[in-house]
């Protein structure tokens, strides 16, 4: 997802930082044809998986060469989304190399966190403040010493927003937006109940929703959808 790292890659290269990019998913995808190594290298603890003679960090350099190489170039490591690319970096990623991790909302509330090895990661940039909060309070920061070496930032999401330069009507001011809204962790009725209540005040509020449809799935912000 390039989404919010476009304006940022921009920058850096702008300050002449030499910078490199890499899908994790193509990764990901390739370790995951074997379900008994992707479960190792996720979830099987460092010093039994150290132990265990079938396995070697030749086994990472196999799965993609060119993702092996760059680990092996970088001397900083930004991982968006803290999800199965932080666990992965946080327990393999070498240790001459920093490691910052940005979280959002859809980590904060999933198991993702909980599996990041806090001993490898040196910096974490959360999206907003209440995230960073539902972080600490999961994932026991203090337990790991996260909190005494690892650097947290809050920064919200960069966009370039002067580009966006359409001409609004006078009630444009009445409208609520909602981006993603078929992502659970959203909110959309809570949306829909704030909605109501500005609309008992102000019937010129109005609600735009963007982003794909729902995938069919349990939740109840999809319930509602569907009735």
């Amino acid at each position: 997802n390039w989404n919010f790292l476009t304006h940022l890659m921009n920058e850096l290269q702008i300050a002449g930082l030499e910078l490199d990019a890499y899908d994790f998913s193509f990764f990901a995808k390739k370790a995951s044809e074997d379900k008994q190594l992707i479960s190792k290298l996720l979830y099987t603890p460092l010093h039994v998986l150290h132990k265990d003679k079938s396995f070697s960090a030749r086994h990472l350099q196999d799965i993609d060469p060119s993702f092996y190489n760059k680990i092996q170039e970088a001397d900083i490591v930004f991982c968006e989304w803290g999800n199965d690319t932080a666990v992965f970096l946080s327990r393999f990623l070498p240790p001459n190399k920093k490691l910052i991790i940005r979280l959002h909302s859809y980590e904060a509330f999933t198991h993702w966190h909980l599996s990041i090895n806090m001993g490898g990661v040196d910096g974490l940039i959360f999206v907003a403040d209440h995230i960073k909060n539902i972080f600490y309070k999961n994932a026991s920061p203090s337990i790991y010493n996260c909190e005494d070496h690892c650097l947290a930032s809050v920064i919200p999401n960069i966009k370039d927003f002067d580009k966006y330069t359409y001409d609004k009507s006078e009630n444009a001011r009445y409208t609520l937006g909602m981006a993603g809204f078929n992502k659970e962790n959203k909110g959309l009725l809570k949306a829909l109940k704030i909605l109501k209540h500005l609309r008992n005040e102000d019937s010129r509020w109005a609600l735009r929703l963007a982003g794909d449809g729902f995938i069919n799935n349990t939740s109840e912000d999809y319930k509602y959808w569907t009735q």
